[in-house]
């Protein structure tokens, strides 16, 4: 309670002020006394709203806590999941389940089936690929226990390979011994010709010639061609007309032999030969100068030798037959004498 005239603060029911001496009226002490109760009333209402501005605190912070505490639950429910998840998957890598294993084991044996298969089929054009396919299959029957259709096929085209390897290797030695045969036999019938020359006697054989022109070995199909229009020279025909042999020399004729080979050439040129060949080889043991030609009038070829002996005779040799190869061999039994 406070004095209404200085203001100080006086005792409840106090008549008098003491400090100013004012006197207090009644009316003032009951509205003091009002003012009092509506304080008290006041400082009720005051501490029931802190009582309730608490409880809403507390009710706030346990909400919260509670939240916090749901977040901090479902984040470490999360983590574990996810650590679980991790765990889950490191144990499935490093330990995957038996029918995944089986699957790829699987799948992997059938790639090795495909590729043998792939590989036999190739194995019948290309021979390394019948052994790959072979290969291919036995580690795939190692593996299963199965046998593969690439490793039945990669044997078959290697059987056949070495089957086709065989026959191309006899079809060569064929055609080499064929081929020699045929070189040896290059004057027509006179295969025993090397042998006579070597060993000097062949029933089959025959010289021929005379001093004047030399001589030489050839079959005894040869035979003396007695209608020669041409006295001076000698001519032998084998079989028929069409293969024809002729020797001829010239003494003391003033020609050297590349002149005597160019008048040659004139003489084949004017039978209507295509293009005279021309080179250096050996008769007997002289060198000669070789021309050959085909012979478009006659339908044949012609081959002629011309060389000079020691004693400075100019011959020449001449052989007309159906082939460029036939009776060449003939001229290496020259011989100027017997």
């Amino acid at each position: 309670m406070f004095c209404s005239k200085c203001g100080s603060k006086i005792e409840e029911n106090t008549s008098f002020c003491p400090y100013c001496g004012n006197k207090i009226s009644e009316s003032k002490k009951d509205k003091d006394v009002e003012k009092k109760e509506n304080d008290n009333e006041k400082s009720e209402v005051e501490v029931l709203n802190e009582e309730k501005n608490i409880e809403t605190t507390n009710s706030t912070e346990e909400k919260n806590v509670t939240n916090n505490f749901e977040q901090s639950s479902s984040t470490n429910s999360e983590e574990s999941s996810y650590n679980n998840h991790n765990t889950y998957n490191n144990s499935y890598n490093q330990n995957p389940p038996v029918n995944l294993i089986t699957d790829v084991k699987q799948e992997s044996y059938e790639d090795l089936n495909k590729k043998s298969l792939i590989f036999g089929i190739l194995g019948f054009f290309i021979f390394p690929c019948a052994i790959v396919a072979i290969c291919l299959g036995s580690s795939y029957k190692k593996k299963t226990n199965n046998t593969s259709s690439g490793f039945i096929l990669g044997i078959i085209s290697c059987v056949l390979n070495l089957i086709l390897i065989l026959v191309l290797t006899v079809v060569i030695i064929l055609a080499v011994m064929y081929g020699s045969n045929t070189s040896s036999s290059g004057d027509g019938d006179n295969s025993g010709l090397k042998d006579y020359y070597e060993n000097g006697s062949n029933i089959n054989y025959q010289t021929i010639g005379n001093d004047d022109y030399g001589y030489l070995t050839v079959s005894k199909d040869w035979t003396f061609y007695s209608s020669s229009s041409n006295e001076s020279t000698l001519q032998y025909i084998y079989g028929n007309t069409s293969n024809i042999l002729t020797m001829y020399a010239m003494k003391n004729s003033g020609y050297t032999v590349a002149q005597y080979a160019d008048s040659i050439k004139s003489r084949i040129q004017s039978y209507g030969a295509d293009n005279v060949s021309y080179e250096i080889v050996n008769v007997g043991n002289y060198k000669a100068v070789k021309q050959q030609a085909y012979l478009s009038s006659l339908s044949s070829y012609m081959t002629t030798w011309c060389f000079q002996d020691e004693n400075g005779a100019l011959h020449y040799i001449a052989i007309n037959a159906d082939s460029s190869t036939e009776f060449q061999d003939i001229v290496n039994t020259y011989k100027l004498t017997r």
